[in-house]
């Protein structure tokens, strides 16, 4: 009886949805799409839609409750579905720290580079735009459907979101700046006792 509690709930989405799949592979999308609306808003995201860009077949935007956006999408081909979902974030230096990056020796360029670049890929972030000049940085994850489940997926948006904060946070201290604020904590249902 234990076994068979146990094969349910360590099911992915993906196989559930499989198991419970009766038609077509827009329908399995958008049941898919409905969980993980579901999954972000359960821990507090909001959520919203987006106009889906050519090769994808749904997109939805969410911010962790402090306006750090994440972007959360299936691609798809004219022939199928792609059975991977691609968690995004995107950072872009203003204008100020753009005048700032641009007023460091070449050194300190690269240093700064290979600082962001060193963490990010510590953290198991794929990334974009690490080069000279810093502009825009991309950051994603990427999961694959059998692999889904709530706990992954939710892993995989904080490690995203985080990469934009890690990356703030070592331009920031380059710049002799304040670190930016600290992401939301989850709720707890009891209280840590004060130092």
């Amino acid at each position: 009886m234990n076994d068979i509690i146990r094969q349910k709930e360590s099911k992915t989405l993906w196989e559930i949805i499989m198991d419970n799949a009766e038609s077509t592979s827009n329908d399995l999308s958008t049941k898919l799409r409905q969980r993980i609306t579901e999954y972000l808003t359960s821990e507090g995201w909001r959520v919203g839609g987006a106009k889906y860009p050519q090769g994808t077949q749904w997109l939805i935007e969410a911010n962790d409750g402090l306006g750090r956006p994440v972007i959360i999408y299936q691609e798809s081909t004219p022939l199928k579905v792609i059975e991977r979902i691609l968690v995004v974030t995107a950072l872009t230096l203003s204008d100020e720290h753009q005048e700032k990056y641009t007023d460091l020796s070449l050194e300190d360029k690269r240093d700064l580079i290979y600082d962001l670049r060193q963490h990010i890929i510590l953290l198991g972030i794929g990334y974009a735009g690490l080069i000279d000049p810093l502009t825009k940085m991309f950051f994603e994850d990427i999961i694959y459907l059998d692999e889904l489940s709530k706990g992954e997926f939710l892993k995989s948006v904080r490690k995203v979101r985080n990469a934009g904060i890690l990356a703030a946070t070592i331009i920031a201290r380059r710049f002799n700046e304040p670190p930016p604020p600290e992401p939301p904590r989850p709720t707890l249902g009891f209280q840590l006792p004060e130092k």
